[in-house]
């Protein structure tokens, strides 16, 4: 490593000082020669000597590119009348009054802001970030801690830091709000784009799909899925949402494995048959919500995928 260091230090002082004789020349040359030096190392690269010298020889000739296009921005920039660095002079200007570095009042307003967020989110992202709180909150082993969280949750809204504390268990009255250096902001204006949900996207484009396939699947239903999400232009790969389709005897023997996952986060599922199996085993309700359709209606299983999660189903938890 001390080598190699040596190496970038001694081409960036190699590729300054032939910028200056000529600057474009010196980019011809070490471009060319970086260009050669990956074509040799492509070549050789199965022999350690010869890789070994190609790294060297790269890191060489890439930082001799350094110096030389550092000074081609400082010399553009200094054509096209823009400030640099080197143009930055101290100027001594008479002053009478005192001079003094004030921050704005609105910088110890920790609490405004916060608050304008929580309270234009719908009911399902303001139950979202609550359970969030909670759920972290839950990991700090000091109840102190946790209550002195909430001494700031109740300057933001009474309604977060309540279901936060009914999130962790908190049973005792509610404390008096943390003190505050100016008093929260009630009158911020509404602002269209706070809310997540309300602007989403339209479509389930570039969003994941895993399918659960074991031998026997429905060939024609696992078929139906894959031509409707290559349609919606959603890969198939690790998920935002999931399809469950196991044959009636590999779903038995699947059953042993959690399920729950694509219940708990809320996503939206499509499945056959034999994966409510999976499902009864995993604890589920027998009677699942409508973020749960059925492997033969492909299209309405893409077209509810849209809206990324379930939210129905976090408000009726």
């Amino acid at each position: 490593m001390i080598l190699f260091g040596l190496v970038l230090v001694v081409g960036n002082g190699i590729g300054g000082r032939f910028a200056d004789r000529s600057l474009f020349g010196t980019l011809f040359v070490t471009f060319a020669a970086q260009a050669a030096v990956l074509f040799v190392f492509w070549l050789g690269v199965g022999s350690p000597a010869v890789a070994s010298v190609s790294v060297f020889l790269m890191a060489a000739f890439g930082f001799a590119t350094v110096s030389p296009i550092q000074k081609l921005v400082m010399d553009r920039a200094s054509r096209a009348g823009a400030p640099t660095i080197a143009d930055i002079r101290a100027v001594p200007v008479p002053y009478s009054d005192e001079k003094a570095r004030i921050r704005s009042e609105t910088f110890v307003d920790h609490y405004s802001q916060a608050r304008q967020l929580y309270i234009r989110q719908t009911e399902d992202e303001q139950k979202h970030m609550a359970d969030a709180l909670a759920f972290e909150l839950s990991k700090v082993k000091t109840k102190a801690i946790r209550l002195q969280m909430l001494l700031h949750l109740l300057n933001i809204h009474e309604d977060l830091a309540q279901a936060v504390a009914t999130g962790l268990g908190i049973k005792d009255c509610m404390p008096a709000p943390a003190a505050s250096a100016v008093t929260p902001r009630t009158d911020l204006p509404e602002s269209p784009a706070l809310p997540i949900l309300k602007n989403g996207p339209d479509s389930f484009a570039d969003r994941k799909i895993g399918i659960l396939l074991t031998e026997d699947s429905d060939a024609a239903e696992v078929k139906a899925i894959v031509d409707a999400a290559q349609a919606e232009g959603a890969p198939l790969a690790i998920f935002d949402a999931v399809a469950i389709l196991p044959s009636a005897d590999q779903g038995a023997m699947l059953a042993a494995m959690p399920a729950a996952t694509t219940w708990a986060h809320y996503k939206v599922a499509a499945q056959s048959d034999a994966a409510k199996t999976l499902f009864a085993k995993a604890g589920l309700p027998k009677d699942l919500d409508d973020g749960f359709l059925p492997a033969s209606d492909a299209k309405g299983f893409i077209a509810a995928c849209r809206q990324l999660r379930f939210w129905e189903r976090q408000m009726a938890a």
